[in-house]
């Protein structure tokens, strides 16, 4: 799960995840291994360490460390929701696509539904909006 979210965030290089599961880092380091859930991992990690450096910290289980303990407090209590959340696998750069995608939708529909004089001399030129208007109406403006 952390590692959805690590692909999905944003500009950040320098990746430090600490984890109270040994067995879970042993196995990420071990050549031999047929499990199929580890193998996803490292195939993952892998694609994110073209673009990112990951760091694996080891942290002993339930000796007290506050943050570990309250981070074993909210995973049971997830195990227990009905509604698990999924993180979306997408990119950051998918993901900003999207909204600007929906702002140019905005965009559009208030262009269309614009009842200003301006706005309906200028619709006879430029019909619909684009990516691209926001250059030419700032060229437009600064003439």
């Amino acid at each position: 799960m952390a590692l959805e979210f690590i692909s999905i965030i944003g500009p950040w290089n320098k990746i430090n995840l600490y984890t109270d599961s040994l067995s879970v880092l042993e196995a990420l380091i071990t050549f031999k291994t047929s499990k199929q859930e580890i193998l996803a991992i490292k195939n993952d990690i892998l694609e994110m360490s073209k673009e990112k450096s990951i760091t694996f910290h080891w942290i002993p289980a339930h000796t007290g460390i506050q943050g570990n303990e309250t981070a074993d407090c909210y995973a049971k209590k997830a195990t227990t929701r009905p509604d698990i959340e999924k993180i979306p696998k997408k990119s950051f750069k998918q993901l900003k696509n999207a909204i600007s995608n929906e702002q140019i939708q905005i965009w559009q529909e208030r262009w269309a539904s614009s009842t200003t004089k301006n706005g309906r001399h200028a619709e006879k030129l430029i019909p619909a909006v684009s990516i691209h208007m926001k250059n030419l109406v700032i060229l437009l403006y600064n003439f």
